[in-house]
């Protein structure tokens, strides 16, 4: 029941532990179905990126985020 923002806003988790990068292997996946990827995830409306990457985070690798785990990147 998730409604997915117009704009399509994705967030990608780049998780590091030293020069260990976290990564995830696709499973049951429409696109790129046995590849490698970072945890990512579509932003539902009414949703900030960091409520989704923290989401996103518990969905995909059972992390427990809190914002202030997180520091923003980049944006385009």
């Amino acid at each position: 029941d998730k409604q997915r923002t117009a704009t399509r806003v994705a967030v990608y988790l780049l998780g590091t532990r030293g020069t260990t990068i976290l990564l995830g292997k696709r499973k049951n996946a429409v696109h790129m179905d046995g590849f490698y990827s970072l945890p990512a995830g579509h932003v539902v409306e009414f949703e900030s990126i960091f409520d989704a990457m923290i989401r996103e985070a518990k969905e995909e690798c059972d992390l427990d985020l809190t914002s202030q785990d997180l520091t923003l990147l980049g944006a385009m």
